[in-house]
């Protein structure tokens, strides 16, 4: 079995955000506490994957270090957190653990595997919608 550390995105300013506004810059609505990941420290996540531990992160976040806001908790969406952490280590895949069987074309066929371009078709044409969208971009 490995190893398993538990974390919040909080601890050692794991990862820090803005403020996440809902609507449009006209119309902006208060989505409360919901932020937005601006940074991400990685150091940490390699310290403890340098020492054979596997980080498991809670899509709790902080405001941005310095900031006004450095001491507000921000719930995070848990997709986009994933793949911001894994866009920042340059990680080569990200896995998802969901109870559904992945992405599926029109015809409720799953999709094996996708590049980007095929990400930005199916999102075009509205095979990709809602939920599914910041676990794939």
């Amino acid at each position: 079995g490995g190893r398993a550390l538990g974390l919040s995105g909080r601890d050692d300013a794991l990862l820090q955000c803005e403020k996440l506004w809902g609507g449009s810059e006209d119309d902006k609505i208060d989505l409360g506490n919901v932020g937005q990941v601006k940074v991400v420290n990685t150091d940490l996540i390699n310290q403890l994957l340098d020492a054979g531990i596997s980080p498991v992160i809670a899509p709790i976040g902080m405001g941005c270090k310095g900031q006004e806001d450095e001491s507000v908790v921000y719930n995070i969406n848990a997709d986009v957190a994933a793949g911001r952490i894994a866009g920042e280590l340059k990680a080569a895949r990200v896995l998802f653990l969901t109870d559904i069987a992945g992405v599926l074309d029109k015809e409720m066929t799953l999709l094996k595997s996708l590049s980007c371009d095929d990400i930005d078709d199916l999102i075009g044409d509205e095979t990709i919608t809602g939920g599914m969208i910041p676990k794939v971009t």
